[in-house]
């Protein structure tokens, strides 16, 4: 990733659990500690229910995560915009769930 550059991420979102041989899905313990070291400047298709809505394993949903490097400087127009706020209660909560 180039210093200024951004990853744009798609992962399977809702409440945690590893779908033996087929995927795992990212909630409120493994979606912080993926995200760790990232700043997330901006979401799509983002539902903050579904991340704790209970859901069978084979059916996805993947919002988009459009992250930057946290060690490197951001473009001004990137690091204007800041976490979102639901981020950062995310990673509360997550302090709490720390065994996976």
């Amino acid at each position: 990733l180039q210093p200024t550059g951004i990853l744009v991420l798609t992962v399977p979102v809702g409440p945690d659990v590893v779908a033996w041989n087929l995927h795992r899905r990212y909630g409120i313990k493994r979606l912080p500690r993926l995200l760790k070291g990232w700043k997330v400047v901006s979401r799509v298709g983002w539902q903050e229910d579904r991340l704790r809505s209970p859901a069978p394993f084979y059916r996805t949903y993947e919002p988009v995560f459009v992250l930057s490097d946290l060690t490197e400087d951001a473009p001004e127009e990137l690091a204007s915009r800041g976490e979102n706020k639901k981020d950062s209660s995310i990673r509360e909560e997550a302090r709490g769930h720390e065994e996976l």
